[in-house]
């Protein structure tokens, strides 16, 4: 049999709830047996989907390319592709500093090309070091870090404005933040 979807408003919060019946990946069944697979909001500046199952759950493949293209559709996705199958490489780089300004904590997402020693600290406007979040060997990837607005001594730093300082051999990369109490 066919899979069944339904689409439920849920206006409270501006969501969508989707419902799927029959032929699910869990002996014939739904993601959730008569129960919410997916929950869908969407605003005028973003679009959301939560999901009640994991991906890797889903076994066959066009299963999972059914799925991302009904995801890319919603998103508004458009697939692309060109003559060259080479993913683009990492870059080594500050990704993201998040919430910024911050209180009392901020996430700071870096990524490398390679793996490398590197060191990521907090400088004051002055150019002194408040704080080392981390120093030594990371591998190729995405990391993160939070600075808890303590410094080196265990003190915790005014308000004001500080620079998140990535440094690695082949290149040093600063970015604003901004302390609020």
């Amino acid at each position: 049999s066919d899979t069944y979807w339904d689409e439920v408003p849920y206006p409270e919060i501006g969501a969508i709830y989707n419902y799927a019946f029959e032929d699910g990946p869990f002996s014939g069944q739904a993601y959730l047996y008569h129960g919410v697979c997916g929950t869908q909001v969407e605003t005028p500046i973003f679009k959301t989907m939560y999901f009640s199952f994991d991906f890797s759950q889903l076994t066959s493949l066009a299963s999972k390319q059914e799925w991302m293209e009904d995801l890319a559709d919603w998103f508004g996705i458009m697939p692309t592709a060109n003559a060259d199958n080479n993913l683009p490489g990492l870059v080594t780089k500050l990704e993201s500093i998040y919430p910024n300004p911050f209180n009392p904590s901020t996430t700071i997402r870096f990524q490398l090309s390679q793996a490398a020693e590197i060191s990521l600290e907090i400088y004051n406007i002055k150019g002194q070091k408040v704080a080392t979040l981390t120093n030594g060997h990371k591998t190729a990837g995405t990391h993160t870090a939070i600075w808890n607005g303590i410094d080196n001594s265990g003190r915790k730093a005014s308000s004001g404005i500080y620079y998140v300082r990535l440094k690695t051999p082949k290149q040093t990369e600063s970015r604003k933040i901004t302390l609020i109490k």
